[in-house]
C-alpha cells in the first residue's frame, strides 16, 4: 500500500524479527519527497488507529469516485483519504472508533 500527496509518497514496509515471544512481523512507513515526515506520520497514525480500534476485526473501507463535473459534489465530509485530480476525486472512507 502506498499513498501518494502532490509530490510525496509514503508507503508500508513490513521488518521480520524475533524476540523471547518468538517471530513476529513490524509494519513501518517510509516517506519520499519535500513532505515525507509528515504523509508517512499521517500513515502511520492512521495504521496504529486501526491497530488500537480494530486490528483484524476491522470493517472495510468504501471507496467513492466522481469525475467530470459531479467531483466537485463528492463530499468528504471525515474521510481518512481524499485522492483529488484535475477530472476526478476518490475518497476512502473508513469508519473511526471514536
Amino acid at each position: 500500500m502506498a499513498a501518494l500527496d502532490g509530490d510525496t509518497l509514503a508507503y508500508l514496509t513490513v521488518r521480520e524479527g524475533e524476540d523471547e515471544q518468538g517471530r513476529f512481523w513490524e509494519i513501518g512507513v517510509i516517506g519520499h519527497g519535500p513532505h515525507a515526515t509528515e504523509l508517512a506520520d499521517q500513515v502511520s497514525t492512521e495504521i496504529g488507529e486501526w491497530d488500537r480500534g480494530w486490528s483484524n476485526n476491522a470493517p472495510e473501507p468504501s471507496f467513492r469516485m466522481a469525475v467530470g463535473e459531479a467531483r466537485d459534489q463528492l463530499a468528504a465530509a471525515d474521510s481518512r483519504f481524499v485522492i483529488d485530480k484535475t477530472y476526478s476525486r476518490l475518497v476512502v472512507d473508513w469508519p473511526r472508533t471514536s
